[in-house]
């Protein structure tokens, strides 16, 4: 459920919007019925705020209250500050998670992702470098550092990229983590007391070779049964 088209409909109502989506999870039940970007539908000001908004807050709690159908219901933010209260009440959703900024293991996997996806060799020996200059990278900064490292090299008449490209891409990118620190350090501290950590921690100073030993280890681990 995109919450920005439940308003986009100039001749039908947002209530009406919701009502029909709901009743269309209920029809194909089981279903996982996902809310995206759930502070643009509810946002904190929802109840005090006008008729058309109360109404469509309020009709969205008693259904997650009062629901007997197989619809798994689960809604995703990214500003969690400026969700509804409501909705963060313990009983309308079972568990809150915060997601935080991809650790070292992380961005590992997501560079190997897009290296993939864009049909891009992996520079040798380079991979724990990329990893440690998109410190603080979310995975779409990664994505668009690569695309940006491509455009340098096809400007250089080349159809790969190398380290260089993604160097230069990566120092000319400010990611969110930095040009919104406040805002996301404020959001961090609220997800500590209302939220469970998703993100599992990993110090930034890990390298990849240690990544590989920690899986070889759990590994033999399982392997043995111990």
């Amino acid at each position: 459920l995109d919450m920005g088209r439940i308003f986009s409909f100039v001749d039908i109502t947002p209530e009406e919007n919701l009502r029909k989506a709901i009743k269309t999870a209920e029809t194909i039940a089981p279903c996982v019925f996902w809310v995206d970007e759930i502070e643009k539908g509810f946002p904190k000001s929802a109840a005090a705020g006008s008729d058309t908004s109360a109404r469509l807050l309020g009709h969205f709690l008693t259904w997650l209250q009062e629901k007997t159908v197989p619809v798994f219901v689960f809604a995703t933010a990214n500003d969690i500050s400026n969700v509804a209260p409501e909705l963060m009440r313990r009983g309308r959703f079972d568990e809150i998670f915060f997601v935080d900024f991809p650790n070292p293991r992380e961005r590992e996997a997501i560079w190997r992702v897009q290296f993939k996806r864009h049909k891009q060799a992996i520079p040798d020996e380079g991979l724990d470098e990329l990893v440690r200059l998109s410190k603080g990278f979310s995975g779409a900064e990664i994505e668009q550092a690569l695309v940006d490292a491509m455009f340098l090299a096809f400007s250089d008449n080349r159809r790969s990229c190398q380290m260089s490209d993604l160097t230069d891409a990566i120092r000319g990118i400010k990611p969110l983590s930095e040009s919104r620190r406040d805002e996301l350090t404020k959001m961090a501290e609220i997800a500590e007391k209302s939220a469970t950590q998703a993100s599992s921690y990993v110090p930034e100073e890990i390298t990849r070779a240690e990544v590989g030993l920690a899986r070889e280890l759990k590994h033999v681990k399982r392997k043995t049964g111990h």
